[in-house]
């Protein structure tokens, strides 16, 4: 390849003024301040004048690769024009067929072999590399033939390629012959980085949903207070009900003892009559003998006896009447004491069931979350199955309530 024969010469032609310039313009590495230092390890006792000869002969060295890295670039474009001036001559001189293309490349294959004094082959492959490489940024430039070669496959990625560089230009231990151990290496940790952020993204969007179920649990535990509330609210109007009715029964039983109380007095009035009839009967006399023993309101004692009998009927009657209030009434205690008894059994059975839903959605959630986040599933299918079982009876056995109302 004449190219690689011209370069390196030109390169150390010692002109005067051009090394010269090159040396001073030559922009100073990281390590160039320890150049000196490393040269003097390895080296050994050289003079100092040697040493400053020695550490320009290295200088020049770098900035001949650089610039043998920008010519390749270069020769990689003008190889691209010259392939596009061979295209477009055989297709203005054939028409644009496929014969025509290949025209074109006999064409590019002559003038790099009797101009350029570069093989096809060879020529192809410069330009090969130009076209695989030109999208990256810093392939050309950063890596060597023997590295472009390696990385021509379009196997390799964008990403690999600049993993590659970072590789060459930050580790110590980089040979050119474990580049492919190397992106067989990046390529094992991206699967599995894709594999754990696929893993994350599931967890993150099962949490999502569990939180949403949660938020929902929530609302159904709030509806529950709510009924849980309803209820109390229910069972203290029972109360205040029932209260009602007991002051209603004392009523009735404090005018039952005054209506008792008033029969009393009507039957020993009624005695008091009776005796004083059976007294005049048996004192009776053919004159006239003026007793005052009648009640006043009344003509005879017979029409005050008749009167009084008439009243202790009403009272009779009334007191019956109030009799079978009061049993009434106290039947009807009776039963909402019993209702209330049971709502107050209900009632308090649900406070609890609600209160130990809460605990058992608490509970769940939390073991859900941990249950998510290790991924392994799989060894908690029994028990959840057994979970799942005593949930949907118990999901049965509510809705048989809800059928029942």
């Amino acid at each position: 390849m004449p190219e690689k024969k011209k370069k390196p010469s030109d390169a150390l032609v010692p002109t005067a003024a051009a090394p010269k310039a090159d040396i001073v313009e030559f922009p100073m590495p990281k390590e160039r301040a320890g150049m000196l230092d490393d040269l003097r390890r390895i080296m050994g006792g050289l003079s100092d004048d040697q040493f400053d000869r020695l550490c320009d002969s290295v200088r020049n060295v770098q900035r001949t690769r650089e610039k043998i890295e920008r010519l390749l670039l270069d020769m990689g474009a003008d190889l691209q024009h010259i392939n596009d001036c061979s295209m477009e001559s055989a297709i203005n001189e054939f028409g644009d067929t496929r014969g025509a293309r290949m025209r074109g490349w006999d064409k590019f294959n002559e003038i790099a072999q009797e101009l350029l004094g570069l093989h096809p082959n060879q020529a192809k492959l410069y330009l090969g590399l130009y076209r695989r490489f030109l999208s990256h940024n810093g392939a050309l430039a950063k890596l060597n033939i023997g590295e472009l070669m390696i990385l021509r496959s379009t196997d390799y990625t964008d990403e690999e390629i600049t993993a590659v560089i970072d590789y060459k230009e930050n580790d110590p231990t980089y040979r050119r012959k474990n580049i492919r151990d190397y992106v067989e290496q990046l390529r094992k940790k991206h699967e599995q980085v894709l594999d754990v952020t696929a893993r994350l993204e599931t967890a993150t969007s099962e949490l999502a949903n569990t939180v949403q179920d949660n938020a929902d649990k929530d609302i159904e535990i709030r509806r529950l207070n709510e009924q849980v509330s309803k209820l109390t609210s229910e069972r203290d109007a029972d109360r205040e009900a029932l209260s009602h009715v007991r002051e209603e029964l004392t009523r009735h039983n404090n005018a039952q003892s005054v209506q008792q109380m008033r029969i009393d007095d009507l039957e020993r009035e009624t005695r008091e009559l009776q005796e004083r009839m059976a007294n005049a009967r048996s004192i009776a006399k053919t004159e006239t003998v003026e007793v005052a023993v009648v009640p006043p309101g009344y003509a005879t004692l017979e029409e005050a006896l008749s009167a009084k009998n008439s009243e202790l009927e009403s009272a009779r009657s009334a007191l019956a009447d109030i009799e079978a209030r009061r049993q009434h009434i106290e039947h009807e205690l009776a039963e909402r004491a019993k209702a209330l008894d049971r709502r107050t059994k209900a009632g308090d059975a649900l406070t609890a069931l609600v209160h130990q839903f809460e605990k058992t959605v608490a509970a769940f959630a939390t073991t859900q979350m941990a249950v998510q986040m290790d991924g392994g599933v799989e060894q908690f299918q029994s028990t959840l199955t057994v979970l799942d079982s005593i949930v949907g009876r118990l999901q049965a056995d509510i809705r048989a309530a809800l059928q029942l109302r």
